[in-house]
């Protein structure tokens, strides 16, 4: 890889994470962190959404 598309991964990186964003579901307020990879077709409502699934499962276990 190459030191000028080393530098624009970096740079890329650096703008996924600047704020944390505020997402209201109900009457519940999620605040993210947003870090992701720019490669996944993943949404942020599908990450939602399985994270969401993965807790109540593990709360009816």
């Amino acid at each position: 890889m190459s030191k000028n598309a080393s530098l624009k991964k970096s740079e890329m990186k650096r703008k996924t994470s600047l704020l944390p964003s505020e997402y209201k579901i109900g009457k519940t307020t999620y605040i993210v962190h947003i870090h992701f990879n720019l490669e996944c077709s993943e949404t942020l409502e599908d990450v939602l959404k399985r994270i969401m699934l993965r807790e109540v499962e593990r709360q009816a276990a």
